[in-house]
C-alpha cells in the first residue's frame, strides 16, 4: 500500500459492510487480505491467480509467519508454468500447498466456512 493511504480510507470494516467493492491503484491485494485477516482471526486462505510474483509471495511469507492463518494454499494457471518454475522453491516454503490448473478462476469451498473474496484482474505484485 502506498505509505500515505490508508485502507480504512477506502473500505469499511467488514462486520459492518460485509459487501464492497474498491476500484483504483492505491491497494494491493496483500494489503486487503492483511486487513481482512486481522478482522477475522486464523483462517485457511485459498489464492488463486494466473501468475504470482516474488513480491507477493514475500507479502504471503510475512502475513504467514505473523500468525494470521493456518495454511495457504495456491491455484495457479497451468499456461503459467514456466514464470511460476523460476520462483517454486520460494513457493513451497511459504505456500502450504500448490495446484495448477486449467482455469485458476474457480476454487471449491469444501468446508463451508465463512468465505472472503478479494478479486484482482492483475499480476499478484504485493
Amino acid at each position: 500500500m502506498k505509505r500515505t493511504a490508508d485502507i480504512s480510507d477506502f473500505l469499511k470494516p467488514i462486520r459492518e459492510k460485509p459487501y464492497q467493492a474498491h476500484l483504483s491503484n492505491a491497494l494491493q491485494v496483500a494489503d486487503m487480505l492483511d486487513w481482512v485477516l486481522l478482522q477475522l482471526g486464523k483462517p485457511k486462505v485459498w489464492q488463486s491467480s494466473f501468475l504470482i510474483s516474488e513480491e507477493f509471495i514475500r507479502r504471503l511469507f510475512f502475513i504467514e509467519k505473523s500468525g494470521l492463518v493456518t495454511r495457504f494454499n495456491l491455484v495457479l494457471d497451468h499456461k503459467a508454468t514456466n514464470k511460476t518454475l523460476k520462483l517454486w522453491a520460494f513457493i513451497t516454503q511459504v505456500i502450504s500447498t500448490t495446484y495448477l490448473a486449467d482455469n485458476s478462476r474457480y476454487i471449491a469451498d469444501e468446508t463451508k466456512a465463512p468465505i472472503i473474496l478479494i478479486i484482482s484482474a492483475f499480476l499478484q505484485s504485493g
